[in-house]
């Protein structure tokens, strides 16, 4: 025990910087939910299926027996593992015990994008093989898709490292943090009664259980329990006290934070889905080049709490500053810092390697030339939430949107700013380049590919393995004019298969792309993140005190771990997640 405290000493002593002054090198990361499909083949269609929460219990159970793992700090259901992924359920309070549900696996913060590829990658396997594996009575499949066929749609989010402004608007956007925060400590205060209430009637509801044959009922299921007359007022109550926070956090993310950024990633954003969108088959047989942007209504917002679906996603502030900021003043803290995460939501998960590659590749390199203020040649569009309808719904690639420069196509925006990043690389010492070269020629690649395709319907030939929603709409058309709906749905959903039976997979035939992230890279990530992030703290902790007699709970920026009857906290490092 000795042993593991000096060890523990060492390790939060430890300080350092992170820096890197590589083009496309800055802390990022990807966050996935994958579809369960639980669907028993050898008994009868009425058989009772397992519960989503079942589900991902007999997952997470699988992941946990192949490499050193740890609890959540703030969630009981999340896990993290030595090679600084983590896995969370992503469902409903109302819908845990029904079929369905997501996992979430996200990845290790890295620093390239070919780090992120190969962690992506290793995520996939890890979910994919865990579903083979787990003790689940029924044929359990998982789909790396971005929309189920009730139409609900999820898919990944993206996450980068970036100034969230400079100068005067800093400190403006530091004013407005700290009101913020003053207001939650205000809110809080005027829920704790009612939070209080909630908590007493959780638990006479668990006593009640217990009397009625229920030896371990679930705080789930004990809450659940209270009576509506209560539950709902009592909810719709405090969800009332964080509005004012809501609006105020508002305000900050669409007039104060990234505001450089957001002027030229939106463009970019918005027409990247013609390369990195994985395409959907919607109800009504119209067909999309992206899922995700089909229901996007916003540029700015926190995502999710009055229905809003933005492009940039500002929830993980609003959870930091309702959820953390009583219990971690330091975490809190954090958010007075001029880097911090910018987070994207509009970004489909891909099957093809070269499209999710170039997809975190364009947004890299464009923010190194926003940092430096290279941006005069960029288009920018007038209306973007028109432009991405527009965009969206045209696999003729023939649509023009409006731009400060006249009227444009998705293909001749993105050639611009493929331009002019290639024009920035070439003037950047080969020195620092990093992988912007084999980004560029990756970028030119699917746009080559799409502009085929374009002077040709019939020419898909550059585009399959490579780009998801040509190479869907491809396999959609060899069922014929004559193809039912859910023929053509069975299509769109079986290609994000992760198994063997999927219908990518049955394409490349599991082949890998080994001039983006090779083999070595793949296996490196798999074993450990990248020594120079702050996951590379994590995954120690996580290997050097997980499976014995220390009791250890992990969280993104810190761990607490109990020596004996002392609780240390292990930092990892200057974090934004």
């Amino acid at each position: 025990m000795n042993s593991s405290a000096t060890k523990l000493r060492r390790r939060s002593q430890t300080t350092d910087s992170f820096q890197c002054d590589m083009l496309a090198s800055r802390l990022m990361g990807m966050e996935t939910e994958y579809a369960s499909l639980v669907h028993d083949q050898l008994t009868d269609l009425d058989r009772m299926l397992p519960s989503a929460k079942s589900v991902y219990r007999s997952i997470v159970s699988a992941m946990r027996q192949s490499r050193p793992s740890a609890i959540g700090l703030h969630d009981g259901d999340q896990v993290f593992f030595s090679n600084g992924s983590s896995v969370t359920f992503e469902a409903h309070p109302l819908l845990q015990d029904v079929p369905g549900g997501l996992v979430e696996m996200a990845t290790p913060e890295v620093r390239s994008p070919s780090d992120l590829l190969a962690s992506q990658r290793v995520v996939d396997d890890m979910v994919r093989d865990a579903a083979s594996r787990c003790d689940v009575a029924s044929d359990l499949r998982i789909l790396k898709n971005n929309a189920d066929g009730l139409g609900h749609v999820y898919g990944c989010q993206e996450n980068y490292e970036a100034d969230v402004a400079e100068g005067v608007w800093l400190w403006v956007y530091r004013i407005c943090i700290a009101a913020l925060w003053m207001t939650q400590i205000a809110a809080a205060i005027a829920a704790s009664p009612l939070i209080a209430l909630l908590l007493f009637a959780t638990v006479i509801q668990i006593w009640t259980l217990r009397r009625r044959g229920n030896d371990d009922p679930s705080t789930t299921q004990a809450f659940l329990a209270i009576p509506r007359l209560i539950r709902s007022p009592c909810m719709g109550l405090i969800q009332a006290t964080h509005y004012p926070i809501a609006w105020g956090l508002r305000f900050v993310g669409r007039h104060v934070a990234f505001r450089r950024q957001r002027q030229y990633l939106t463009t970019l954003l918005i027409t990247r889905i013609t390369y990195g969108g994985a395409g959907e088959l919607d109800a009504k047989g119209r067909f999309y080049l992206s899922a995700k942007a089909s229901v996007i209504n916003r540029l700015a917002d926190i995502g999710g709490f009055s229905g809003e679906r933005p492009v940039f996603v500002y929830g993980h502030w609003f959870s930091q500053l309702c959820g953390k900021s009583i219990d971690s003043w330091k975490r809190t803290l954090r958010l007075f810092r001029k880097r911090q995460r910018l987070q994207i939501g509009l970004s489909d998960s891909n099957m093809s390697e070269m499209a999710e590659y170039v997809k975190v590749g364009s947004v890299s390199l464009l923010m190194d030339m926003i940092d430096q203020g290279k941006t005069d040649s960029l288009p920018r569009l007038r209306r973007p939430i028109a432009a991405l309808r527009q965009i969206s719904r045209d696999w003729h690639l023939v649509q023009r949107v409006a731009t400060d420069r006249g009227e444009m196509s998705a293909l001749e925006i993105q050639q611009a700013y493929l331009s002019a990043v290639q024009k920035f690389v070439d003037q950047t010492p080969a020195n620092v380049r990093g992988e912007a070269m084999r980004i560029t020629s990756s970028w030119q690649t699917l746009l080559d590919a799409l502009v085929n395709y374009r002077h040709d319907a019939d020419d898909f030939a550059a585009a399959i393995c490579k780009i998801d929603w040509l190479t869907k709409r491809w396999l959609i058309e060899r069922q014929g004019a004559g193809a039912s709906w859910s023929q053509k749905k069975k299509i769109d959903l079986r290609y994000h298969e992760l198994s063997d039976d999927g219908y990518f997979r049955q394409l490349t035939e599991g082949a890998i792309d080994e001039s983006l992230a090779n083999r070595e890279k793949r296996l490196q990530r798999a074993a450990a993140p990248p020594s120079n992030t702050p996951a590379a703290r994590r995954g120690w902790t996580i290997r050097e005190f997980s499976g014995g007699e220390v009791r250890m709970n992990v969280g993104w920026d810190h761990a607490e771990v109990a020596v004996g009857r002392r609780v240390r906290r292990i930092d990892f490092g200057n974090h934004v997640y």
